[in-house]
């Protein structure tokens, strides 16, 4: 018997990188499980942008994977949580804080949403982090002059929202730069508009993104990448930074006189 748990346990809590655990016992009848807003690629970004290493264990060279268990209902809504695999105190409030960050997919039972119980890894590496600390250290975060709230909510109304750092013109400009025509939907000729969604954080940096229309052929990768990687003055309430959700819609067009770094062309648009 302490064979079996001995290999079960290796099974659910080995993992180097942030992911969903899925065991075969746990989603008997249900078609899918719950699963976070941009699924395991979002999960990646959104622990190395958001993730704070706690100081303490940066210098005592502390690292391991924090294990969370969950039920999520049939709204997406978090219920209950805790933490079934540990590593101490400070990384594990870390992995909670993180946890509290993320947007949810139901499970689904033939096509019905339905409440389950589900798992996550945290990990915690310090090599990681640090290379995710030099990205970070190219935003200007001099612009950030007011206390970040951490409440957690997500506001939907604001005193002030949130803004491209350059201004909305220039997020214009930004993704026509930068997002290539996919070259399955050049050869397809396809065009139509992707929208997305997604939480812009008081650090300026977005997570959750979510794919509200899709269209194929790439186009919707493509915008996740080029959005990805966009930085925000956030919104503001009551003199605070706060969370707060935004749509942004990206229209694909051929020969719309935007040439892209695919030699392709593409029309922007948003808000």
């Amino acid at each position: 018997m302490k064979l079996i748990f001995f290999i079960l346990a290796s099974f659910l809590f080995h993992f180097a990188s942030a992911q969903i655990v899925t065991l075969p016992f746990l989603n008997n009848g249900v078609d899918q499980v719950p699963e976070n807003y941009g699924g395991k690629e979002e999960l990646k970004r959104f622990i190395d942008e958001q993730l704070i290493y706690p100081e303490e264990e940066l210098k005592n060279k502390t690292e391991g994977v924090v294990s969370i268990k969950f039920i999520c209902d049939e709204k997406g809504k978090i219920k209950q949580y805790s933490i079934v695999k540990g590593v101490n105190s400070n990384l594990d409030n870390e992995a909670i804080r993180l946890f509290k960050l993320l947007l949810w997919f139901p499970a689904i039972k033939q096509t019905e949403p339905v409440a389950y119980e589900s798992y996550i890894d945290i990990p915690f590496s310090i090599n990681k982090y640090k290379k995710a600390l030099k990205r970070r250290s190219k935003i200007n975060t001099n612009i950030y002059s007011l206390p970040n709230d951490t409440a957690l909510f997500i506001y939907e109304k604001v005193d002030k929202s949130p803004a491209f750092i350059h201004g909305k013109d220039s997020l214009l400009k930004y993704i026509a730069a930068e997002l290539e025509y996919p070259q399955e939907a050049k050869i397809k000729s396809l065009e139509g508009t992707v929208v997305l969604s997604f939480i812009v954080e008081p650090n300026g940096l977005i997570t959750n993104i979510n794919i509200e229309k899709s269209l194929g052929g790439g186009c919707q990768e493509e915008a996740i990448r080029v959005m990805s990687s966009t930085v925000w003055i956030p919104a503001q309430l009551n003199n605070k930074n706060v969370r707060c959700k935004l749509n942004y819609s990206i229209v694909f067009k051929l020969n719309s006189g935007f040439k892209d770094n695919s030699q392709g062309s593409q029309r922007v648009g948003g808000y």
